[in-house]
């Protein structure tokens, strides 16, 4: 765990208060337009995953199609967009077997790991879990040339799913075909060499029947804890959103929901996102196409809805298919997808009420090919300057592209949480070594945390523990551990329940 870090100054905040707001544009600096389209080859080229690095760099992955065969592909983007000629084989890498990519996750040392599926040599699918060195290369010290595909003994196992926890072991989910065209939970973890790891579950896999018919995995989520979540549907005459937190050791975890299990109601479950203060935001979807709404619940750790957020728990977007999902510093909620032909995004404030500032109606959608039809958005990362990516597909040129749209962040003014002197807020030195020190000024008692995450809002460490603090002046140094890449972080501030985001540098 990381103990460390600090901040930056409070102007980069936002919270739904009594600000004006002034609805998200395409970023004119990156790519054309603020549109990204990249054809790695003559056929189709897909994102249906990507990171956004400490350094600012977007990584996309997918496949694409040569020979009418899906290749895994990934590929690498400056900041403003143009590939990144050093990584890879100028700026991308297809991979020279059949496989593909349907998820990715970064480590703190600059590789990345993504999850897929491949086929052997009698057509049997089986789990594909390839880790890259930070210039595009597979690493030669993870499986096989980088490469490891693992099978559950059936003859159809997917990974839609994957994560690298703390100590660099990777854990990948999706589905085992159980016959009958059934499938349960599927669950495996590696070790740093890309071999299955003894001490989780049977031998390194885990199998978990839910509903009656088919289960699929789609997220992975790591506590800070150790404990895994996992998100995805169940299908039992219907289906229906589901989660499952495990404990370190690949069991079932009973303190959460019942048995270690949450069952939702009818739709399929896309992404479920973990909240500094371990609370669990789970974002889905109506099933099929023809009804194509958004739903975003909110749970408590444990595994039971949160109330207060939304309409008893539950917040309702129509009109979109949910795809991908990433929580703001501030606690909003982005969701991207497909609308009409379109990349699509919406948000929803942080007590689960549409924004209706953002878009039109709480819905932006985006033509990022020119041809009004067959785009859609996979996946969204936020920024530490508050603007916000998209990556997904675009069809142009007779053939399926990859495509990123980038937004400028919208301008908040006069918000800040009531009891903290605003300008009081200072973090000295930034950029940092080895440590950093933030100071506030608090009007009155007040309950108060902090946490650190990356740039695309993930947890790396709770810096202060959640409690009420009196009035008066604060300061707090905070050590940074060695492992702690060179890089920009988020340190997110919380006052009262208003996230106050702040950007720091480490060099």
């Amino acid at each position: 765990m990381f103990k460390f870090i600090q901040l930056f100054t409070i102007g980069f905040l936002v919270h739904v208060a009594s600000g004006e707001a002034q609805n998200l544009q395409l970023d004119q600096t990156f790519g054309t337009g603020g549109k990204v389209i990249a054809a790695l080859g003559v056929k189709d080229d897909w994102i249906w995953a990507s990171a956004l690095q400490p350094d600012g760099k977007l990584i996309g992955a997918g496949y694409s199609t040569v020979d009418f065969t899906p290749r895994q592909a990934v590929a690498r983007f400056m900041p403003d967009g143009t590939l990144d000629n050093s990584f890879g084989v100028n700026g991308s890498y297809v991979s020279a077997t059949e496989r593909t990519a349907f998820a990715m996750a970064l480590h703190t040392d600059g590789t990345f790991v993504t999850a897929g599926s491949k086929p052997d040599n009698n057509f049997y699918i089986g789990f594909a879990v390839t880790r890259f060195l930070a210039n595009g290369t597979p690493d030669p010290a993870f499986g096989t040339n980088g490469s490891v595909r693992t099978s559950f003994g059936t003859i159809k196992d997917e990974a839609y799913a994957v994560a690298v926890q703390a100590d660099g072991k990777v854990i990948a989910g999706g589905s085992t075909e159980t016959g009958n065209n059934n499938n349960d939970f599927a669950l495996l973890r590696y070790t740093t060499a890309g071999i299955l790891d003894a001490s989780f579950g049977n031998a390194g896999k885990v199998v978990t029947a839910i509903g009656s018919q088919s289960d699929e995995i789609y997220s992975i989520a790591i506590q800070p804890d150790g404990k895994i979540l996992v998100a995805g549907n169940t299908k039992d005459n219907g289906d229906y959103f589901v989660m499952a937190r495990y404990l370190t050791n690949g069991t079932l975890d009973p303190s959460f929901g019942t048995g270690g299990i949450v069952k939702g109601e009818a739709g399929v479950g896309v992404k479920a996102m973990l909240m500094p203060n371990g609370q669990i935001i789970f974002v889905g979807r109506k099933a099929g196409f023809t009804v194509p709404d958004i739903f975003v619940f909110k749970y408590h750790a444990n595994g039971t809805l949160d109330q207060s957020y939304g309409v008893n728990g539950k917040a309702v977007a129509l009109g979109i298919r949910a795809n991908g999902a990433t929580i703001q510093p501030d606690g909003k909620v982005v969701v991207v997808g497909l609308k009409s032909g379109l990349f699509a995004v919406t948000r929803f404030n942080a007590n689960g009420t549409l924004d209706e500032s953002f878009g039109t109606g709480g819905i932006l959608s985006t033509d990022v090919s020119g041809t009004q039809s067959l785009s859609q958005a996979h996946d969204t990362h936020v920024q530490p300057d508050g603007k916000v990516i998209v990556t997904g597909e675009a069809y142009k040129n007779n053939k399926h592209n990859m495509a990123i749209t980038r937004y400028l962040p919208e301008l908040n003014v006069n918000v800040k949480p009531a009891n903290l002197e605003q300008s009081s807020v200072s973090v000295y030195p930034n950029p940092a070594t080895s440590s950093v020190t933030l100071r506030y000024s608090l009007l009155s008692g007040s309950r108060v945390s902090a946490f650190l995450t990356d740039i695309q809002g993930r947890i790396l460490s709770q810096l202060i523990s959640e409690g009420v603090q009196s009035a008066g002046v604060h300061t707090h140094q905070f050590f940074l551990q060695d492992e702690l890449p060179v890089g920009t972080y988020m340190v997110v501030l919380s006052v009262d329940g208003v996230m106050v985001p702040m950007q720091v540098s480490r060099i």
